[in-house]
């Protein structure tokens, strides 16, 4: 059996987002404690490379200045001294292109209401044996 999102809706006892995941929790008339259940939003493959394509901008001009900067302190200071600055320009240049290429920036979406909507659904899809609905209303039963 399929539902809409408008069908489990009364089910609904709690949804909160957490980056790409919907906290949810289930709950029937007849039953104590609501289900806990998690709803994963996925990118599309054009938000995704979108998602590339921005962190790459950002992490290159981020770099850009970073080298600029650590380069000419290096220059100032000279011998050892400039080596160091140039070493932790080097190395703060990576953690930036490490954090901004994570795959939490480059999963991340506007997400429609609708798309949503649809992976409540997909994720109720995973319990609804425990639910079902009679004259309009629905009812906790244990899983056959």
């Amino acid at each position: 059996m399929s539902y809409s999102y408008e069908d489990i809706k009364p089910l609904i006892v709690s949804e909160s987002m957490d980056g790409m995941m919907i906290k949810l929790q289930f709950k029937a008339e007849n039953q104590e404690q609501p289900m806990d259940a998690v709803a994963v939003l996925m990118p599309s493959q054009d938000q995704i490379m979108k998602n590339v394509a921005q962190q790459t901008a950002k992490t290159a001009a981020t770099n850009a200045g970073i080298n600029a900067a650590a380069s000419g302190l290096g220059s100032m200071l000279g011998g050892a001294a400039g080596a160091v600055a140039g070493a932790a320009g080097s190395q703060i240049s990576n953690a930036v292109s490490q954090q901004n290429m994570s795959p939490e920036n480059l999963m991340k979406g506007d997400f429609s209401q609708e798309e949503k909507e649809t992976a409540i659904v997909n994720c109720f899809m995973n319990y609804a044996s425990y639910y079902e609905l009679k004259d309009g209303k629905w009812h906790f039963k244990q899983a056959t």
